[in-house]
């Protein structure tokens, strides 16, 4: 397994995290053993129908749904938020399961899409809606065109899939692809989206990828942060874009009790959003020990406990 995740880390290094950081070490036999993730209990579970079981529904906040794909191992994580006549969708998942669908039956509100980036897991399925939001970026613009099923057959390898959730029967990884989507409405850091019952400052927080924007509510004290972090290895395409944007953050830990991440687990602790900070500038010293390196791959992965960062090693050189 440790090949195999190794090599996955080469292809989506810059598209997507991997396993939560405790699966690498522990797991063997498959990633799928340590589900359910010990953060989603106590999370109140939405029950769905049958048609929809790809997805596993958490009502997390009185307007928040956390929509989340524990089939396959990115465990993506989208976040249907609900206004006074309109919802906001942060994020569309993988294009293996329905999202239209899903959203659709949890409100009758006219829904619109904000993407965190645009990495294919995380627009799979912009294609179903009318009104797509992102950065303005060069990469979100160029990622409209979608990803053929020969740039994305690395995501739904049979690896990457777990036989306790099964998916769609309309799903097929010979002709998986994800669809060209419009966006309608180009965002600006600093820009104000506002649901009425929620509104979100639009923060670009580029180091995993330079389109990457977190969302702020202070009302409710909640960052939604896309891949920025979350509980695994989290890939760091721009150390010093990384390390700025990890600055940054840790300065709203007044303003934020969580954070909420696009995979793995949601509702974490805004400490880390310190923690984080501490970790790339420790990585910058030269004070981290705690990590190993893969030359051939010219990859280093450091191990701070509840997650990891994988970092290219020309970054390290300079």
């Amino acid at each position: 397994m440790k090949k195999l995740f190794i090599c996955v880390v080469l292809t989506v290094l810059t598209a997507a995290l991997l396993l939560p950081a405790a699966a690498f070490a522990a797991n063997e036999s498959g990633w799928w053993d340590i589900l359910p993730l010990p953060e989603w209990k106590g999370l109140k579970i939405v029950k769905t129908p049958e048609e929809m079981a790809w997805f596993e529904v958490h009502k997390i906040q009185p307007n928040v749904y956390a929509i989340y794909e524990p089939g396959n191992w990115q465990l993506a994580i989208s976040y249907l938020c609900l206004g006074r006549d309109k919802a906001m969708l942060f994020d569309t998942g993988m294009n293996i399961g329905d999202m239209k669908s899903v959203t659709d039956w949890l409100t009758k509100l006219p829904v619109f899409v904000v993407n965190s980036h645009a990495h294919a897991d995380h627009i799979g399925c912009n294609y179903e809606y009318g009104a797509v939001w992102a950065l303005n970026d060069p990469g979100a613009r160029k990622s409209q065109a979608g990803r053929t099923n020969e740039q994305v057959a690395g995501l739904v390898d049979p690896a990457s899939m777990s036989p306790l959730t099964p998916p769609p029967a309309t799903f097929d990884p010979l002709t998986y692809a994800i669809p060209p989507y419009t966006v309608t409405r180009w965002l600006h850091d600093g820009d104000t989206i506002d649901l009425g019952t929620m509104k979100f400052k639009v923060i670009n927080t580029p180091g995993h990828s330079p389109d990457s924007i977190s969302l702020l509510d202070r009302a409710h004290r909640l960052l939604f942060v896309g891949d920025w972090w979350y509980n695994g290895m989290m890939g760091c395409g721009d150390l010093k874009a990384y390390t700025e944007t990890a600055a940054q953050l840790a300065a709203l830990v007044p303003a934020v009790d969580f954070i909420l991440p696009s995979h793995n687990c949601t509702m974490i602790s805004s400490v880390w959003l310190q923690k984080t900070d501490e970790a790339f500038k420790a990585i910058n010293a030269g004070t981290a020990t705690e990590f190993e390196d893969y030359p051939d791959d010219g990859i280093r992965i450091y191990d701070f406990g509840y997650f990891r960062v994988i970092v290219a090693l020309w970054e390290l050189r300079h």
